[in-house]
């Protein structure tokens, strides 16, 4: 079996890095707390930078090899279980040994972890997985001027129209950018780019660097100089996944890592592993205040000297702790319940493409 190249998964756990640090800044309070001096603006607007660049680039990493295979029912059911198992044992424990109050819809979420959308990317992906079926018979199927077509088409009726109106549009939901992202990776990997072919790692670099600064500069400018309607354009193209700077930030800085070329490397391939069971872990809805202010002690440190010290250890910290968690849970796990679970699975896919068992 050929062995998984580590460069797509250094870029998994920068990504995930990423999503905790804009986490931390919003649901922590320490970034609320700074003093608003230029120093602390920069700061908290650096860290919270890549977020949403990092969800669009973790659907195109896992749309760039989903595009080439076959529907296997246990990659949805392995996600199911990743997530449920994180939020019936989190909620209960918040519940009834930690006594935080809430409501019974709180509760409810748990068991329901894709109706109910408590970790909101991970129930996109496992309806994408679940639609990739369809997806790649449109990319097989359909003639290149087609799906060319169609990624032009919704370049502009959402791409664009979100970049310069500030409007999500009729495809609000962030399902139609997964769907959209699918489409052009499988565009690429099917007919290929030539300009893409071209050009090497440090060109994708460079032009991320360049794409991340002009946002980030824009959004301290508008903030120093107090220019909301430029802070509100920004801003927006920071936090929606449709805009185009977001959308050719998250390419770039994509195709700079799949250029890459480190082999194979074992650690980073376990920990990049890891990376939905970190997400799972920092941000069970019920658990997050208290994992950032009680366990992690932000309170304590917000509007501090040493709030900036503190954020950059906190961030790392919560991903070697949902590292480890996952790492044991994940063990567990497929030592028992999965290892029946994929033999099940792998009989109903048999069933769906008319294979005897």
């Amino acid at each position: 079996m050929k062995k998984r190249q580590s460069n797509l998964e250094i870029l998994r756990i920068l990504c995930m890095i990423a999503i905790i640090a804009d986490h931390f800044s919003g649901q922590s309070g320490v970034c609320a707390a700074n003093d608003g001096s230029l120093f602390a603006n920069v700061f908290y607007i650096v860290i919270t930078s890549g977020s949403r660049v990092a969800c669009n680039t973790f659907v195109l990493i896992g749309a760039w090899f989903l595009c080439e295979q076959k529907f296997k029912s246990y990659r949805p059911v392995h996600i199911w279980l990743t997530i449920i198992t994180y939020t019936v044992p989190i909620t209960f424990l918040c519940r009834y040994v930690l006594g935080i109050e809430f409501g019974r819809e709180q509760l409810l979420q748990a068991f329901l972890p894709i109706e109910m959308n408590p970790l909101w990317f991970a129930s996109c992906y496992i309806i994408l997985l679940i639609t990739s079926p369809f997806l790649n018979a449109a990319i097989n199927n359909l003639k290149e001027k087609q799906l060319r077509f169609l990624i032009i088409a919704f370049l502009i009726i959402q791409c664009l129209y979100t970049t310069v109106t500030l409007k999500r549009g009729n495809f609000e939901h962030e399902l139609w950018m997964f769907f959209f992202i699918y489409i052009c990776a499988g565009y690429i990997k099917k007919y290929g780019l030539k300009y893409i072919e071209k050009t090497k790692s440090w060109q994708w670099f460079l032009l991320s660097l360049a794409l991340w600064g002009a946002v980030t500069l824009g959004r301290v400018y508008s903030g120093v100089k107090g220019i909301p309607v430029m802070q509100m354009y920004f801003e927006n193209y920071r936090s929606e996944l449709s805009t185009l700077p977001c959308v050719l930030l998250s390419f770039s800085i994509f195709f700079a890592f799949e250029r890459m070329d480190i082999g194979s490397i074992s650690f980073i391939n376990l920990i990049s592993g890891t990376t939905l069971g970190v997400y799972c872990f920092h941000q069970v809805p019920v658990f997050f205040d208290f994992l950032w202010k009680v366990i992690f002690r932000s309170t304590k440190y917000a509007g501090t000297d040493k709030q900036y010290i503190y954020s950059l250890c906190v961030i790392p910290l919560t991903f070697v702790l949902g590292c480890v968690i996952e790492l044991i849970r994940n063990f567990i796990m497929v030592h028992t319940v999965e290892k029946p679970i994929k033999v099940w699975c792998g009989k109903f896919d048999n069933f769906l493409e008319g294979e005897k068992n």
